[in-house]
């Protein structure tokens, strides 16, 4: 098999024309437009889908070509897959090629009985070949469906895939471009749509997979950066949708772990680039939790004890303020980050942090050490509502810290101290967000309902009242726990 590297970015049809014009100056072969009709297979029970591979039939022009891609990964819209080619003269499968791909003879018994076809891609794609910085790049415009008997799936996008270079390349180029050309990094291959169509697939919102940290402390920082950026991508497009307001939180998850991340790597070695990233980041966050805040603000007045009549009139005012917001959001900056991100990460940065390695276990310890110290002096500090939102702070700072190096130690005691703590961090939330919702009640413009804004502001006293109680037992609960790292 062979690998490929290709980013495929989505696209709106009506900026086809404009990427021409971008990428004449680099262009070294003739635009050549074909139609690329495309059956896919697998068994009802998606026994290839399952090991994440993927097989089709592509008729071009008067040639039928078989197509068996498997393993690989996609990693900010780069999709690196190895792939297995071969013409099938008569437009059937060669299930005997197969074999040495699917060397497991049960499986491939499985496959041959059971193989059907599950959908098809048919769109008009235009190709040509352009040299971007040394890099020789194919690059197609992807314009058609994927269909499933009646259901569809619209296909806008480019693909750039590299013929000879650095992959690097690509993402300098697709950075190059997103300041004239808006898009979106694409996640989901044309196969993963069909088979999304076959499964009736719901997107959701993502939530963190922080690899559990065990060897070099600069490789486990990568691997964990890699796994925040997937994270903040794998909730991008559901938040530009706007239906699920949890995508949003869990991009700002994804933002929040990675400063925590980018401030570990300044310890191990400073770097420009770096803090540029983090500001940048930090700026982003900010942006998004201008949303979040009236997000939450909705969903208290939904829970509140208010009449129908008030909840209309207080609903209408922070979906309108939330709207607002939501269409002067920076998601083309979320795209920039994950490009610097990319390209920062294949840079000089990590063979200059390498050389300032030092042993992970004296780090881990001596950092958490010290977050765990900030933790306890903000806990003591503690005499008002600002005070909190310094410890919800530095909780934030030692759970995702404690998580980043929690491979390194007893899996039980690391698992109580992080349950505790996280009682105390979703007790500090809770008590953010009410401040918050009386901050913002405090902007609210509702004439003649005067009394509606009292007695919500009523019931936020109340419940914040209560939401302190059960914050200083889970505080309490949480100083019993020893620390793990000792």
């Amino acid at each position: 098999m062979t690998t490929e590297s290709e980013l495929k970015l989505r696209v709106n049809p009506e900026h086809f024309a404009q990427l021409k014009r971008e990428l004449r100056p680099y262009q070294i072969t003739k635009p050549v437009t074909r139609r690329l009709h495309n059956v896919y297979f697998d068994t009802p029970a998606l026994d290839l889908h399952k090991r994440k591979m993927a097989l089709r039939l592509r008729r071009v022009g008067g040639k039928w070509l078989q197509t068996l891609k498997g393993g690989g990964s996609v990693v900010a819209g780069l999709h690196q897959r190895d792939e297995e080619e071969i013409e099938v003269p008569d437009g059937r499968l060669d299930l005997v090629s197969l074999k040495e791909a699917l060397p497991d003879d049960a499986f491939l018994h499985c496959i041959r009985e059971n193989l059907q076809p599950l959908f098809a891609t048919d769109f008009h794609r235009t190709s040509y070949t352009i040299d971007w910085q040394g890099a020789s790049i194919e690059v197609c415009l992807d314009r058609g469906e994927v269909r499933m008997n009646e259901q569809f799936e619209p296909i806008n996008e480019v693909e750039m895939e590299l013929v000879s270079g650095e992959s690097v390349k690509l993402f300098e180029l697709a950075f190059s471009l997103l300041d004239t050309l808006p898009f979106e990094l694409e996640m989901v291959s044309k196969a993963e749509k069909g088979f999304r169509l076959v499964t009736n697939f719901v997107p959701k919102p993502v939530k963190a997979e922080m690899p559990r940290e065990t060897g070099e402390l600069s490789v486990g920082l990568q691997a964990s950066i890699w796994s925040s950026l997937m994270h903040l991508q794998g909730n991008l497009h559901g938040a530009i949708e706007g239906k699920d307001p949890e995508f949003l939180h869990q991009m700002r998850v994804a933002l929040r772990r990675l400063r925590v991340l980018l401030r570990i790597c300044e310890k191990m070695h400073a770097d420009i680039t770096l803090s540029a990233l983090r500001a940048f980041a930090a700026s982003l966050g900010a942006r998004l939790g201008q949303l979040r805040e009236w997000d939450v603000f909705i969903a208290q007045i939904e829970a509140s004890n208010l009449g129908a009549s008030g909840k209309r009139a207080m609903s209408a005012y922070a979906e309108s303020k939330r709207r607002d917001i939501f269409a002067g959001l920076p998601f083309i900056d979320i795209q920039r980050l994950l490009l610097r991100f990319v390209i920062w990460m294949d840079g000089e940065y990590w063979d200059s942090a390498r050389k300032c390695e030092q042993p992970i276990s004296k780090f881990a310890s001596r950092y958490l050490q010290k977050l765990h110290r900030r933790y306890q002096h903000a806990r003591h500090q503690r005499k008002d509502i600002d005070q909190l939102h310094v410890l919800r702070i530095e909780a934030k700072k030692l759970r995702y810290g404690s998580e980043l190096f929690s491979g390194l130690y007893d899996v039980r005691r690391v698992r109580k101290y992080l349950e505790a703590l996280g009682q105390v961090q979703d007790a500090l939330g809770e008590i953010h967000d009410i401040v918050v919702a009386k901050r913002l009640i405090g902007e609210m413009i509702l004439p003649r309902r005067k009394k509606i804004l009292t007695d919500f502001e009523i019931e936020m006293d109340l419940l914040l009242s209560k939401k302190l109680k059960a914050f200083k037992r889970h505080v309490s609960a949480f100083d019993r726990i020893p620390v793990f790292w000792k």
